[in-house]
């Protein structure tokens, strides 16, 4: 963010500078509105639009009824859920902005930076006017996590659910702001002290998980089948949010958390009331002095830097010349050496435009790959977690299972270095002299390559622990690796026809998450039941090695298929892809 501060020592602008931000934002908002419902009946998007229709009204339907016939939680559980689950997710996003390379925090869109930017208001306007905008997505937010919460909330006054919408939403929004505020803190950091954030961060996020696993394993006999370990996991993690120690840390989401189970608007509702709004204020006070003192920090450590630099004669075409000879001798096990030469190789035999065009995503490995290895750990511990069950039927199942989950859930969002990340260089990219298919297979190589290493890593430790037998070792490693080119070939394509920002907010980011991943989960289970019905009609139609090669053959050719069908389907966005349609004007 860029702002010019009038005095430095001063704090806020007048309330009509506020004003006017707000009405920008307001008139933004509807000009939004505007555009989505003439994009959602345009032509191109018509049949988008059916599919968006079906499926959120199958979603509202049985979500509804399924939420209204469960037995209601008790007040005192879901007040720890409230408060300790934010602790919880705050302490995952800390972990993750530590360990995460992007240095943004808030997206701002060039008109922004251009006319905000430079107008002479200060760096606190400009603060709270991109919290106005995350507030507005927390709405939405909000609205469905009471959907989830309505059948617990109490009281006979008929404002029960008035009062839930109040005490989610403060907590939302508190929980966002301290969220920009983590990352704020972490982006003033230099090498050395983020590094030891990030150690403690871990160390922190180590000691949860421990806890979260010895409650599992004293609560759950040794042997359990797997779901059963599943429904404990949710219980533990509901035992670690209400324990004193995180408790403690989430006392200001406490009062929202009250606000939210009362059953009536009594003196102590309306004092937790207060109190949780007047939360929001103060979190953004202290924001924007947070902001302040750590852009004085990164200055003064910058001009620091440049002393250093400039009290050393000929320091820079030193260091110049040192990183260039450094360049051209890495070693074979230098991070920036491996993608090169061994992921690029065998694309290269298939088509030497995609090889090339792959060639650019290499910066992006190594720059993230930190990022990405910590992203991809998690996945790694919990699709093995199946091992340690004591169980000796379903463990490979439940293995495989989680490897299907996480390429289809987790993987797209850890591995956003294809298409997605260029938005702002899709024009360049159309410029290129490269046949569609190429392009495409460029982008998507890398993502692949990555979660295949996932996959094969985790299925090379189960079969030695299990011995499954080789044929279904050959079976589900082709199987996975077909399911994460579809799901990136998919992703790919619905960003392609559908193009969005990294850090959008509103109602058709927050509808598009919950479609997309009712969408893959759909795909996953119908794939799952075709596979068990062919299987069975091969067992039943052919004796002996003949039904097991139909088996193998018929699976793999299914999904191959399917994976390339999506391929030529991100080839075709790819090629129909009109800058000037599908990427509108903020």
């Amino acid at each position: 963010m860029i702002g010019v501060e009038a005095n430095a020592l001063s704090t806020w602008d007048d309330w009509q500078t506020h004003r006017d931000l707000l009405g920008l934002t307001m008139a933004r908002g509807r000009f939004r509105i505007k555009r989505t419902i003439s994009r959602m009946l345009s032509p191109r998007r018509i049949v988008a639009t059916a599919l968006v229709i079906i499926y959120a009204v199958l979603y509202v339907t049985f979500g509804a009824t399924i939420l209204m016939n469960r037995q209601p939680a008790s007040p005192q559980r879901l007040q720890l859920w409230l408060s300790g689950g934010m602790v919880l997710y705050a302490i995952y996003h800390a972990l993750k902005a530590a360990w995460s390379s992007d240095q943004s925090i808030l997206e701002i869109s060039a008109a922004e930076k251009l006319w905000l930017g430079g107008a002479p208001i200060r760096r606190s306007s400009i603060v709270v006017h991109q919290i106005t905008d995350i507030a507005l997505a927390t709405v939405i937010k909000s609205i469905l996590l009471c959907t989830v919460l309505a059948v617990d909330v109490q009281g006979s006054d008929g404002f029960g659910v008035v009062r839930l919408g109040i005490g989610v939403f403060s907590a939302l929004l508190l929980l966002e702001i301290s969220r920009l505020i983590v990352v704020r803190f972490i982006n003033s950091l230099n090498s050395i002290r983020r590094k030891r954030f990030q150690v403690v961060a871990t160390l922190i996020a180590v000691a949860v998980a421990a806890q979260v696993i010895a409650r599992i394993a004293a609560a759950t006999p040794m042997g359990s089948p797997t779901p059963i370990y599943v429904f404990q996991t949710f219980s533990a993690l509901g035992q670690t949010a209400a324990c004193d120690a995180v408790q403690w840390l989430a006392l200001p989401f406490s009062f929202a958390a009250k606000v939210a189970i009362a059953s009536s608007f009594d003196w102590m509702t309306l004092l937790c009331l207060i109190i949780a709004v007047v939360m929001l204020p103060i979190a953004v006070e202290l924001y924007v002095r947070l902001d302040r003192r750590c852009a004085a920090r990164q200055v003064v450590d910058e001009c620091s830097r440049l002393r250093s630099i400039q009290a050393v004669p000929h320091l820079g075409q030193r260091f110049n010349s040192d990183t260039t000879n450094d360049l051209q001798r890495k070693p074979w096990y230098h991070p920036s050496a491996w993608p090169s030469r061994l992921a690029l190789s065998p694309l290269a035999l298939i088509d030497t435009d995609a090889a090339a065009v792959a060639a650019r995503t290499v910066s992006s490995v190594v720059r993230y790959r930190t990022t990405i290895f910590m992203s991809l750990l998690v996945p790694v511990l919990l699709c093995l977690s199946p091992l340690v069950t004591g169980r000796v039927l379903d463990q490979w199942l439940y293995v495989v299972g989680g490897i299907a989950m996480c390429t289809s859930l987790i993987a797209p969002a850890a591995l956003k270095i294809d298409f997605r990340r260029d938005l702002s260089r899709l024009l360049l990219l159309r410029s290129l002299p490269v046949k569609p298919r190429s392009m495409v297979l460029g982008q998507l190589w890398f993502p692949f390559l990555i979660t295949c290493f996932f996959q094969w890593t985790v299925i090379a430790i189960a079969s030695m622990v299990l011995q499954p037998g080789m044929q279904q070792v050959c079976l589900w490693t082709g199987m996975l690796a077909a399911l994460s080119a579809f799901t990136f070939a998919f992703e790919n394509a619905l960003f392609l026809a559908f193009p969005h920002s990294q850090r959008s907010q509103g109602i058709a980011m927050v509808l598009r998450t919950k479609l997309t991943f009712l969408g893959k989960s759909s795909l996953l289970v119908a794939a799952a039941l075709v596979l068990a019905i062919w299987a069975t009609v091969c067992r039943d139609n052919l004796n002996g090695p003949m039904s097991e090669i139909a088996i193998f053959a018929g699976a793999q050719f299914a999904c191959w298929g399917l994976a390339a069908m999506t391929f030529l389907v991100a080839t075709w966005c790819w090629k129909r892809f009109d800058i000037s349609h599908d990427i509108a004007p903020e």
